[in-house]
């Protein structure tokens, strides 16, 4: 029953979806090459984004090595201020000892000016005990002048 039914109504609907089967074959036509076309651009997109990946990935190899010199920088920097430091350490105690020495020189300076006068004096005390002649000399010894 159900063939005949189908066999009998074909010829009446054939002329009304004929046209309806061309327009949707030009439409399917038309979805094939949108979807080709959006498939060529998927393609294109993929390209580009794989580029930008691998330009990426360069950069991050980039700024890792920039990091790495940048972090070996930092610890020559510190190893520096360290020596640096460690020089200036040495250089205050440097000038330590010479303030010392120059102390200790204006003391020998200040004991030898006294040494100096002592002997002026002495000097001179010689050449008055001498000035006054023998017999007072032996006079003033004798007296405990």
């Amino acid at each position: 029953m159900l063939p005949e039914a189908i066999g009998e109504e074909l010829p009446e609907r054939i002329p009304e979806v004929s046209p309806q089967i061309s327009a949707l074959g030009i439409a399917v036509e038309a979805l094939k090459g949108e979807n080709s076309a959006l498939r060529d651009q998927v393609e294109r997109e993929r390209g580009r984004a794989d580029r930008a990946e691998a330009e990426m990935s360069r950069q991050t190899e980039r700024v890792t090595k920039t990091e790495e010199q940048r972090d070996q920088a930092v610890a020559d920097l510190r190893a520096e201020r360290s020596r640096a430091d460690a020089l200036r350490d040495r250089l205050d105690a440097a000038e330590d000892e010479l303030r010392q020495a120059r102390e200790s020189a204006d003391q020998a300076r200040h004991h030898a000016r006294g040494a100096e006068d002592a002997i002026k004096a002495l000097r001179q005390a010689d050449e008055k005990r001498k000035a006054r002649g023998p017999l007072r000399r032996v006079w003033d010894g004798w007296r405990g002048r």
